[in-house]
């Protein structure tokens, strides 16, 4: 019999995997072409009308 470890272990990689088909099969089956524009904006992490800084300001 699996420890209880290595049974959480495979319910999280089962778990992990189904989250991916799922987002991979449902939300993105339509396949585009990113601008570089906006995949340098995702990698920078910058999102039109957030804030750069993340310090609270009073």
């Amino acid at each position: 019999m699996l420890s209880s470890q290595a049974l959480l272990w495979i319910v999280f990689n089962l778990f992990v995997f189904g989250m991916l088909a799922l987002d991979l099969g449902v939300f993105h089956h339509k396949a585009h072409v990113v601008a570089v524009k906006i995949a340098l904006q995702f990698l920078t992490g910058y999102l039109p009308g957030r804030r750069r800084s993340s310090v609270v300001h009073t």
